[in-house]
């Protein structure tokens, strides 16, 4: 799976008003990470 950066600039404009209302915060981004268990390959993680 390849991500679209453009899409995913797109996402976070809309999404940041919805996360803000609520109180959300970003608590991770970016960074190495490594896949313990199955096959699953993301390409991009982040925890609100």
């Amino acid at each position: 799976m390849t991500i679209d950066p453009s899409a995913y600039g797109e996402f976070m404009e809309q999404v940041r008003p919805l996360v803000d209302l609520f109180g959300g915060t970003c608590l991770v981004r970016g960074g190495s990470h490594e896949v313990l268990e199955g096959k699953w390959q993301p390409g991009r993680l982040v925890l609100l």
